[in-house]
């Protein structure tokens, strides 16, 4: 019985070590994952971002004087090196290394490289759609609440 015990255990032992093994990336793994984030411009897109929410805080005329004290702010906040690091993992889990040679490869390409460029502009729009069509229905959003919190209440 001690026997098929330790035999047991040393199988469950050698399966979780091998398990373990296997989800940790190797080296090229994570070089193509950052050629990857090269490829998207990472560093230039996280500038954006910081710029972009800079931008919409001084587009308020009593925060307007303090812009480069907003971007050194989120630039500290943000911390760039953590959130790469952050997405590389992510990336690490959620594709094959097959995949991420593919997304490289289109990255690079003339499409891929246009996409990456307009991408910022792109969002940017749809955000302004997303904010306009949000103040065109503030008073059905308030009422929503209003009637989702008087809900709440008469549960109580």
């Amino acid at each position: 019985m001690i026997k098929k015990t330790s035999l047991l255990l040393g199988l469950i032992f050698c399966l979780v070590s091998t398990i373990a093994i296997s989800q940790t990336p190797s080296s090229t793994q994570i070089k193509k994952v950052e050629k990857l984030l090269e490829s998207v411009h990472f560093d230039q897109l996280m500038e954006q971002q910081i710029d972009a929410i800079v931008e919409a805080m001084a587009g308020e005329p009593s925060l307007a004087s303090h812009a480069k004290e907003f971007r050194t702010f989120f630039i500290d906040i943000m911390d760039k090196e953590n959130l790469k690091k952050e997405m590389m993992q992510a990336y690490l889990n959620s594709f094959t290394e097959e995949e991420i040679d593919e997304m490289i490869k289109f990255n690079q390409s003339p499409l891929g490289q246009k996409i990456l460029k307009k991408m910022p502009e792109l969002t940017k729009q749809i955000s302004l759609s997303m904010q306009k069509n949000m103040t065109k229905n503030q008073d059905k959003i308030r009422d929503y609440f209003v009637k989702v919190a008087a809900n709440e209440a008469a549960k109580q």
